[in-house]
């Protein structure tokens, strides 16, 4: 792009690249712009780096021992010190991604682990707490099989429509609701008519649809009712009652409106 004679540069080739620059119907007369270049040597490699602006050393000429000049000399100084920059931040964005990629494996692999706790019914802070309360679930299901020995005996002829009065444990609640209790009939089976046949049995069949409808809710999903049973303990309480259980659930449904209105342990 330069008329100057002391540029050599084939008649052929110096016509091609004006012609296709000057079709482009640019103002720019002259797209070639001089740097100042530095030619250096580190160690065995040849290097050529662009002098950045304000980096370009001045000084009086004199030579060093090895016969370079010293404004040369310092100039390389200066280009090794901006490579050496340029490298570490690359090292240190570099290890930086390192360890945000291990912090987002360590999270995933934390997760994992904890809902893996949860879906066998407890938590990472609160297992010595599941193991405590180990006994008393026994208990519980001992007492829950002899409820359904004795429905066995007892036959469907005597079975009625009626619900206990005090249920003390959520396993009781579920054979209630799938069995029924001394005798009665299952509430899983009650008729519509049976559900409101007075205002008390319509209010506790309501009341405890919510402890029902979650425990099968998360046996659907492919828990045992055991697990399921022992995740509405831990989300509202181990010693917390069924009663208090419920007011909670009824609490949740305004409280989580937006997301089904369940506890987010419970979806």
């Amino acid at each position: 792009m330069s008329d100057d004679p002391n540029i050599t540069v084939p008649d052929i080739l110096r016509n091609r690249v004006r012609s296709a620059y000057n079709s482009l119907g640019l103002e720019e007369t002259q797209p070639v712009e001089k740097i100042p270049l530095h030619v250096h040597r580190l160690r065995d490699k040849l290097l050529i780096s662009e002098v950045r602006a304000g980096s370009l050393v001045q000084g009086v000429d004199g030579r060093d021992g090895s016969g370079m000049t010293y404004p040369e000399a310092v100039q390389t100084l200066l280009l090794r010190q901006d490579q050496l920059e340029l490298t570490m931040n690359q090292r240190f964005e570099g290890v930086s991604s390192q360890i945000h990629n291990l912090q987002n494996f360590n999270g995933k692999n934390f997760r994992l682990l904890n809902n893996n706790l949860r879906s066998y019914g407890g938590t990472i802070q609160g297992s010595f707490v599941q193991q405590r309360t180990r006994e008393m679930r026994a208990q519980e299901r001992h007492e829950d099989h002899d409820l359904l020995q004795r429905n066995d005996h007892l036959g469907e002829d005597t079975q009625a429509a009626v619900l206990s009065s005090n249920p003390t444990s959520l396993h009781a609640l579920w054979v209630e609701y799938r069995a029924g209790l001394n005798g009665r009939k299952a509430a899983m089976n009650f008729t519509k008519s049976e559900r409101n046949a007075d205002h008390k049995t319509s209010q506790k069949y309501s009341r405890r649809n919510h402890i029902w409808k979650c425990i099968q809710r998360l046996c659907n999903n492919g828990m045992s009712s055991d697990v399921a049973i022992d995740r509405i303990r831990q989300t509202y309480g181990f010693t917390t009652s069924p009663s208090k259980i419920i007011d909670s659930m009824i609490d949740d449904k305004k409280r989580y409106k937006s997301e089904g209105g369940i506890h987010p342990t419970l979806r």
